[in-house]
């Protein structure tokens, strides 16, 4: 049996970004807000912590572009309209293969 190796939350959320050369990390609002009410609250605390951690943390402006291969593209309308979402399509995200 193998010994589970615990990781430290540095080395956890180093890993979560993987080997790429990531700055920032993006998610879709869509995929957040359809996660279960606990986890929404605990990511909304993490975000206010991290506010109250760099409260004088300048007011940049990004902007997130899509990419298909190597020519930009529009996001299609289901992941960016968060008012109105399309369900079935972010349910398609899951991986619910029986196993």
């Amino acid at each position: 049996m193998k010994k589970k190796i615990k990781q430290s939350g540095h080395n956890k959320l180093s890993c979560w970004f993987e080997l790429s050369y990531a700055s920032f990390l993006t998610l879709p609002r869509v995929a957040m807000e359809a996660m279960p009410d606990e986890w929404q609250g605990k990511m909304a605390d993490l975000l206010n912590e991290l506010d109250d951690e760099f409260p004088k943390f300048p007011a940049f402006h990004y902007m997130v572009q899509r990419k298909e291969g190597n020519k930009f593209s529009k996001f299609p309308r289901w992941m960016i309209n968060y008012r109105y979402p399309d369900y079935k399509e972010i349910e398609s995200w899951r991986d619910k293969q029986c196993g």
